[in-house]
């Protein structure tokens, strides 16, 4: 094949338009997965059944993860020690657990490369709890001696929610974060995100790695969970997002409204 023709196929770059557009399809994505299940069970009371809506980002998770990863949800345990349950545990396919039964596992600190708490409504769930389970499981890794920024990725997924939850939400991260990880990110709605930044400001993506310089809470309309599912591949894949990484993140950042923060 001649350069030229070479040349011809090439596909330009996506554009800010597009990527956002990409980011509006996933959050449509999650929403039919969850109008599914409520056609399906019409009588369930939603805010009530959490597990529900932790199925549904499984679900869109394993979609789109590389298969050689494995998505559950379970404990993890270390020295007599035990996480409350996760609601979403990612760990490499090869990698060891204690304990299996369908999607339901019990494992050590070191193969986890990302753990989610999943909230249905923010306003009736107390995030304090689920900060502390990711909490716990953070000072776990510390203790094992696997402190690894680049690898591990700790975020909370609120359904739905409001701005103000946000600023909540904030503080509550803020005050469980500690000097080598804390949770990276977390989203409120289809519109509240929040993530941990180094001492520069981010040109792309959801994470700054090196020393932690603030919590900071965005608005940024009909995007914050395409943010989030990004910002757990950039974590788990992090050479390919690199490499690639206008297919990923806008070019620019003008869309994403910067509400508040929170210096570390």
């Amino acid at each position: 094949m001649s350069e030229q023709s070479n040349r011809d196929r090439r596909r330009e770059p996506l554009t800010e338009d597009q990527v956002l557009s990409l980011y509006r399809d996933l959050h449509r994505e999650v929403e039919a997965v969850r109008h599914k299940v409520k056609k399906l069970l019409p009588k369930v009371n939603w805010q009530a059944h959490g597990e529900w809506h932790e199925a549904v980002l499984r679900r869109v998770l394993r979609d789109r993860l590389p298969r050689f990863f494995e998505v559950n949800r379970g404990f993890v345990v270390k020295d007599g020690q035990s996480s409350g349950q996760i609601d979403i545990l990612v760990t490499d396919i090869e990698s060891p657990v204690l304990f299996r039964e369908a999607d339901f596992v019990i494992c050590t600190p070191d193969v986890v490369r990302a753990a989610i708490e999943v909230k249905s409504n923010f306003e009736h769930e107390s995030p304090a709890k689920a900060v502390a389970n990711l909490e716990a499981l953070i000072q776990m890794r510390l203790a094992a001696r696997t402190p690894d920024p680049t690898r591990f990725f700790a975020g909370l997924f609120a359904f739905s929610g409001s701005g103000n939850d946000a600023k909540k939400l904030l503080h509550h991260l803020a005050s469980a974060r500690h000097s080598v990880e804390a949770v990276s990110c977390a989203v409120i709605g289809r519109s509240n995100f929040m993530q941990v930044e180094g001492t520069r400001p981010p040109e792309k993506g959801p994470r700054v790695e090196g020393k932690l310089g603030r919590y900071a809470s965005y608005k940024c309309h009909r995007t914050a969970q395409g943010l989030f599912v990004n910002g757990l591949i950039q974590s788990l894949c992090g050479r390919s997002v690199a490499d690639n990484a206008g297919e990923y993140f806008p070019s620019e950042r003008g869309w994403m409204k910067l509400v508040a923060d929170i210096a570390l």
